[in-house]
């Protein structure tokens, strides 16, 4: 498993340090869902997205 578009995050925090000298609150609101397919319907690929923006994304962002 590849850590999702790290150097993007770790690029855009250094940038805000530099303009606002640090940063005190970091707000990672993402969410996917699959609202017409059941669970037992999923496919590997389908489970993969959800983790990768749900769960991943929020927790390689802190």
């Amino acid at each position: 498993m590849t850590r999702p578009v790290p150097r993007r995050s770790e690029a855009s925090f250094a940038r805000a340090k530099e303009a606002f000298g640090r940063i005190d609150v970091v707000v990672s609101n993402v969410g996917i869902e699959l609202i017409d397919t059941p669970v037992p319907e999923t496919t590997d690929e389908q489970v993969e997205l959800l983790l990768n923006g749900n769960v991943r994304g929020t927790r390689y962002t802190l």
